[in-house]
């Protein structure tokens, strides 16, 4: 995860130091006129996500989401080729645990399963300004960006579940037990549920070509919690169709 953060990093200062080009060639050049028109777009978002516990010794708990998103996009100058967008989405965020342990000798073996799995539903709503600088007469178009997202959570839920076998040269027996807590349901976390509603912050860049197919990167983070102590965070690979 660590070299995933660190390659994307690296990506979005190349984005932004392109664009920070283009836009000292732009102004040089005397080019006028913004090149913004309203769109609605449909995008399908990767995120590699983090629940990070503010507990000390405590690791970070890696998630993937998945997200179907559709956005509005409109400028808001005349002179200046500002934009903002924002839309609706829905996630899905999910990730899955297992170990165990085995104990072979010659005349006994017996072994072990702890399986978690965790999935949650959310809606979202991206609120985002930024800057689009035309490339490649047109054909291109970057637009580095940041804002809030508004997310609401659906549902969540926790389910374990533990096996246990054992069998020598006279005997077999197995056991398994299984346990699903609601995230947001207070008698199930003991009074420490979740929270449905929370805030975050986001800052990326995203590629037009043709001024129909986009490809994006981002990265974003919550300033509420979900839980406590417990806040996430994600980077965003993105790609979708303008109409």
């Amino acid at each position: 995860m660590k070299k995933i953060k660190l390659f994307m990093a690296a990506a979005l200062l190349a984005v932004c130091g392109t664009a920070s080009a283009q836009f000292s060639n732009t102004s040089k050049s005397g080019g006028s006129g913004t090149g913004v028109t309203d769109w609605n777009a449909i995008s399908f978002e990767y995120a590699p996500s983090n629940f990070t516990y503010d507990y000390d010794d405590a690791d970070d708990q890696s998630f993937t989401g998945l997200s179907l998103s559709w956005t509005h996009g409109f400028a808001i100058s005349k002179t200046m080729p500002l934009f903002i967008e924002t839309g609706l989405g829905v996630q899905w965020s999910f990730y899955k645990e297992e170990d165990g342990s085995v104990e072979d000798e010659d005349d006994y073996y017996s072994s072990e399963t702890n399986t978690k799995k965790f999935n949650m539903f959310s809606l979202k709503v991206p609120v985002s300004i930024g800057y689009q600088f035309d490339l490649a007469n047109g054909k291109v178009a970057l637009a580095p960006y940041a804002g809030i997202d508004l997310r609401y959570n659906l549902s969540g839920k926790i389910k374990e579940e533990k096996s246990w076998s054992w069998e020598d040269d006279d005997d077999y027996d197995s056991e398994s037990s299984s346990e699903e807590r609601d995230l947001f349901d207070k008698k199930d976390m003991d009074g420490d549920e979740w929270k449905r509603f929370q805030i975050g912050w986001h800052i990326g860049a995203k590629c037009t070509f043709s001024q129909k197919y986009t490809l994006g990167i981002a990265y974003g983070a919550d300033f509420s919690e979900i839980a406590k102590k417990t806040k996430t965070n994600a980077f965003r690979i993105s790609a979708g169709i303008r109409f």
